[in-house]
């Protein structure tokens, strides 16, 4: 099992390597695809969840294309940080 550590330092550097926000599909399926072992969606979710709460990524439902992620001032750091 993949740790949720490593989900969200993947979730936030593909946010920020997409060329604006990121819908919510896309970005689940990207780490179902990229990360070795497939990581649950529950675990997914978890990890959007507390990039949510610490402040590094938002949200933003829209409704034609459902939810997006974008990151935030701090999240953008963060990814930098992290490569």
């Amino acid at each position: 099992m993949i740790e949720i550590r490593e989900i969200k330092k993947f979730l936030l550097r593909a946010i920020n390597g997409a060329a604006g926000p990121m819908p919510d599909l896309a970005l689940n399926q990207a780490a179902k695809d990229s990360l070795a072992p497939r990581p649950l969606q529950s675990d997914i979710d978890q990890a959007k969840r507390e990039l949510e709460s610490s402040g590094l990524i938002i949200g933003n439902d829209d409704d034609l294309c459902g939810r997006s992620w974008g990151l935030s001032t701090k999240g953008e750091l963060q990814a930098k940080k992290i490569g």
